[in-house]
């Protein structure tokens, strides 16, 4: 079969504007692949009730959709899927920074006792005298010293270090701000910000031999947990791999859904049987056994077990083993006294750390005041507004917050009990003129069982380009955890398709109230690598809106309260929450 041209939307050329487009077309042709475009949707399928087309597959076809799906997974796993095509095609680097760069240039591990190494790294106070008493205020400088299996010092920077500090007795915690020395030192610095004695921690979240084998695997294959894409016709289904590049292992035949997908590039394979085509994908789902990463040794598979086994048995961080004690005496302390929606929104894309520390489960903003969360406030909140969250479920958990303190009734359209979570969910408030909507993503979007509808994911622009110009509108975009699992390629172009859509809105609709959420600190396997790539890339692409735009930094919170969880907890989520209307509220 000979390969159809691809039409490429524009964002899509803008991504392939490089080697890589004329690879794919060398590729493609040679390797007898075909690109095939589905057919426009028509106005009855693009705006389906999703509850009866997903009530009205017959269980047979689900069950042989989740046949096939175990079976492709087992390749998947078993390594049996042909990535050599996958692994030639160049995805640009532009997303990429200089210390990535150079990390790709390292050589594979060959010792996993090389590899940097919490157990041996030292943690110790730079330039300061020891056991002397500071005032409240003062800042304290402390270096940590990478070092590996063996004792010996790294001599290179790009390992992920994170230093806070705590009264554990009080409940009292603060991240510091790390700098990177770029041989192998990393110096951190903070204002003591209570009187007493106050302990310095330290943890290495991911060596640079590690983010090596992260940085190649995505820089390969692409992905490191794909997609697999459920197409169905009747009694007929079958599942497929997806992926953001015009190439899919073991396939000959690719859909192209990049249009479908709102102009941003997302492939899958054609289905086998001749009775399915590209027309016909109605689910997708994701193989949650962990990430799949591609190590070049055994001693980087050694290292990839290793910190698998240790997240999963210790369920902890990679702490220091030592610690740094501070003993201050009283002081002025900083204390805002600004209220959060007066603070300039450029000042809130400043990379400060400490913004703010936790006393138990309060959080002291140091940038502006916090509001009280009390029903005047609230209803002067939400009085006449709608609000929507687009993104992933983190940009939900906002949503379903805000709709406990609304007290907004949730949409009559509920969807059963055994339909995916990850459908659209919206509430309305008769009492306050109050409505309110959370929307997923563009693809990727990775989820578990059940299937999820494929329908209902799009761009953050799609969303943007639907607020008219009048009425007021608060917007929260956040885009995060689904992207760790590609190259960052990938991310960057989800980020300008939502800075492209903010700008239009802002321009036609200046009354609106945009909010950025940046990326929480947590506990992937992938250590802090994607959280920190995401705060670069979101502080790049949004610098021309900074000072319309507001930026949420959520990153030194949750280093401070020692976050762990991918969902952080509900006392998090509440601060989370009212730093967000704090923002957007007077």
């Amino acid at each position: 079969m000979m390969p159809k041209t691809v039409r490429h939307g524009l964002l899509l050329a803008l991504a392939l504007a490089t080697a890589g487009v004329y690879l794919m077309n060398s590729m493609t042709r040679s390797r007898n692949i075909a690109i095939l475009e589905p057919k426009p949707l028509s106005d009855q399928y693009t705006r389906p009730p999703e509850v009866r087309n997903w009530l009205t597959v017959p269980s047979t076809c689900f069950a042989s959709m989740d046949a096939s799906y175990e079976l492709l997974k087992k390749k998947y796993n078993e390594d049996k899927l042909d990535f050599r095509i996958v692994e030639a095609f160049q995805v640009a680097r532009d997303s990429l920074s200089d210390v990535e760069l150079d990390i790709l240039k390292d050589e594979p591990l060959t010792d996993v006792n090389a590899a940097a190494t919490h157990t041996t790294s030292l943690l110790q106070l730079a330039g300061l005298v020891p056991n002397r008493t500071y005032r409240q205020g003062e800042v304290v400088t402390v270096r940590v010293d990478i070092r590996d299996a063996h004792s010996r010092p790294a001599n290179k920077g790009g390992h992920s270090v994170r230093v806070w500090m705590a009264d554990r007795a009080r409940g009292l915690s603060a991240a510091a701000s790390v700098a990177d020395l770029n041989n192998g030192s990393y110096l951190a610095s903070f204002p003591v910000l209570w009187a007493g004695r106050t302990t310095v921690f330290a943890a290495l979240m991911e060596s640079r031999e590690y983010r090596r084998i992260l940085l190649h695997g995505l820089d390969t294959r692409k992905t490191s947990q794909p997609v697999f894409a459920g197409f169905t016709m009747g009694n007929i289904s079958e599942t497929t791999f997806c992926l953001s590049v015009p190439v899919i292992p073991s396939t000959a035949e690719v859909c192209n859904f990049t249009s479908v997908n709102d102009g941003l590039p997302w492939y899958c394979g054609r289905p086998t049987n001749p009775e399915l085509t590209c027309d016909d994908w109605f689910v997708s789902r994701s193989p949650f056994d962990g990430m799949k990463e591609s190590p070049v040794t055994q001693s980087e598979a050694l290292l990839l077990n290793h910190m698998k086994e240790y997240t999963a048995k210790k369920g902890r961080i990679f702490r220091l083993p030592q610690t740094v004690h501070i003993n201050a005496d009283g002081g002025t302390g900083h204390k805002a006294d600004q209220p959060c929606h007066l603070l300039q929104p450029r000042v809130t894309w400043d990379d400060r750390s400490p913004s703010g520390f936790w006393s138990g489960q309060n959080w002291s903003h140091l940038l502006c005041q916090l509001p009280s969360l009390n029903s005047l406030f609230l209803e002067k909140c939400f009085k006449n507004k709608t609000f929507f969250m687009l993104g992933d479920s983190n940009a939900r958990t906002i949503f379903e917050a805000i709709a406990r303190l609304s007290k907004c009734t949730m949409s009559l359209a509920v969807h059963p009990s055994n339909l995916p979570t990850h459908i659209p969910k919206s509430c309305d408030s008769k009492v306050l003129s109050f409505h309110q909507e959370w929307k997923p993503h563009a693809y990727p979007f990775h989820n578990s069982a059940p299937w999820n509808f494929r329908l209902v994911k799009h761009s953050a622009s799609f969303y943007l380009d639907r607020i008219p110009s009048r009425g007021n509108y608060v917007i929260l975009i956040h885009l995060y955890l689904h992207f760790q699992f590609h190259h960052s390629h990938l991310f960057m172009l989800h980020v300008r398709d939502a800075v492209r859509g903010v700008r239009d809105l802002l321009a036609r609709n200046p009354a609106a109230k945009v909010v950025v959420r940046g990326p929480h600190a947590w506990l992937p396997v992938s250590g802090d690598w994607h959280g920190l790539r995401v705060r670069r890339l979101l502080r790049e692409e949004f610098r021309r809106l900074e000072d319309k735009v507001v930026y949420l930094d959520f990153w030194d919170m949750t280093v401070a309260c020692e976050n762990l969880l991918s969902h952080p907890d509900q006392y998090v989520l509440n601060t989370m929450t009212r730093i967000f209307l704090g923002h957007v509220c007077s």
